[in-house]
């Protein structure tokens, strides 16, 4: 039995190999003004920027708050969508100890509306654009069902210090 199946998958890459490749598409207009050459080049930048953005969470909290000002400092010298990409990408870290979605979010503002005609770094500012300003309207709702929830509580706790049960309620 093994040496059947053994045997039909050496027939199965056989057949693979002698098969030419398959064309591949391209997904999508191309950005305008970017050519080939520079849309590889930005996706190179946007791999280091990802690699980045991997090693933050393996900082300390003091690498983690060295790197904001040296990351700022960065950003006001050569204005670049990288730096502003790894400062974002630093500062909107789920439980890093220099989470600021709010400047997180004003650092990828202009992006946020960025179509996919644009290139990967610009694509990837908006789609950081969008997962932060999502995770803050989560947060506000779950700080808004927080104050709905201690408001019953409350009252819970006036129907007990009056001495009432409360009444159940009927459907």
């Amino acid at each position: 039995m093994r040496f059947c199946a053994l045997f039909a998958i050496v027939l199965v890459l056989i057949g693979c190999q002698t098969q030419p490749p398959a064309p591949v598409e391209k997904v999508g207009p191309s950005a305008p003004g970017l050519s080939e050459e520079s849309i590889q080049d930005e996706a190179r930048v946007l791999a280091d920027v990802l690699s980045y953005g991997q090693r933050i969470p393996h900082m300390s909290s003091d690498e983690q708050k060295r790197e904001v000002p040296a990351l700022t400092q960065a950003m006001g010298r050569d204005r670049s969508l990288v730096s502003r990409l790894k400062l974002a990408l630093l500062l909107s870290q789920p439980g890093a100890g220099v989470q600021d979605d709010v400047r997180a979010l004003s650092l990828l503002e202009a992006y946020a509306n960025t179509g996919p005609q644009a290139g990967p770094l610009r694509q990837f500012a908006s789609f950081l654009h969008m997962q932060v300003a999502e995770r803050m309207r989560g947060a506000r709702r779950a700080d808004q069902l927080k104050e709905q929830l201690e408001a019953l509580r409350a009252v819970e706790r006036s129907i007990i210090e009056r001495g009432q049960t409360p009444q159940p309620r009927k459907p």
